[in-house]
């Protein structure tokens, strides 16, 4: 800067000993985090550790809880072991999981039913318009040519309205098919792996309850773990039930509707 005289303006001694001392790295002191938190990297360190040691300890309980219930499955199979029954429930299940097939097969033969009802009014349309453009030229054959292509064309429009009709209850019934039953079974198979949980948490309790040398409180936690699972699956049945009885007026009526 110029002073009024024109000099160039030096600042004194005792301005510049006020001035902060400047970094030899060219960063501030409130840059500097590492320097102000020593123990940052070990802090970030053990966070890390125990998310690993979480996610570890979640994949040990999942691996262990999917043997056991492969376990049960496999000696259920074999006969080696009994599993819970209801019959009157599975009898339900297994009605809707049949009726899913069924429906399944009308899904797909009118697919085909569709495609090829939509190829032969096409056919018929494309044959009604050969047959009035031969009629202009074949003028001794013309009215019993003209009257074909006529009757042709009305069996085009007639197919082409069945088509629309076919490809409305071809939309409902894929819905039905592919959303509506799917979303009942899918309770059902929650519902069969809750069933399967339930049958290994009560063996457990059986097995420990049968062991002399094993503790109250060990026989406590497996009892309690059982009643938990009992509840689930009770639970689910009461959901696949409702969902079974809801299921059955809407698939009624919306076959009623056709």
């Amino acid at each position: 800067m110029m002073s009024d005289g024109g000099q160039i303006f030096q600042p004194t001694a005792a301005a510049r000993s006020d001035l902060p001392p400047v970094s030899p790295t060219g960063t501030s002191d409130g840059i500097d985090v590492m320097s102000r938190f020593p123990n940052l990297p070990k802090m970030a360190e053990a966070v890390g550790n125990v998310d690993v040691a979480a996610k570890v300890e979640s994949l040990k309980k999942w691996t262990i809880g999917t043997f056991k219930n492969s376990r049960q499955q496999l000696l259920e199979h074999m006969g080696k072991i009994d599993k819970t029954v209801d019959a009157d429930f599975e009898k339900e299940c297994e009605n809707l999981k049949e009726l899913h097939k069924r429906y399944g097969s009308v899904v797909a033969a009118s697919r085909t039913f569709t495609n090829v009802l939509t190829q032969l009014s096409q056919a018929e349309r494309n044959l009604a318009e050969s047959l009035q453009l031969l009629s202009d030229k074949e003028s001794a054959v013309k009215t019993q040519v003209a009257t074909t292509s006529d009757s042709m064309r009305r069996c085009s429009e007639h197919a082409t309205a069945l088509e629309n009709c076919l490809r409305y209850f071809l939309s409902s019934i894929e819905t039905l098919h592919g959303k509506t039953i799917v979303d009942t079974l899918e309770t059902i198979y929650v519902t069969e792996a809750a069933r399967i949980e339930f049958d290994v948490c009560r063996h457990e309790l059986a097995a420990l309850q049968a062991q002399p040398t094993a503790s109250p409180t060990a026989i406590q936690q497996a009892s309690d773990r059982a009643s938990q699972q009992r509840d689930k699956y009770e639970r689910l049945k009461e959901d696949v039930r409702v969902k079974l009885r809801l299921l059955e007026e809407n698939r009624v009526q919306e076959m009623l509707n056709y």
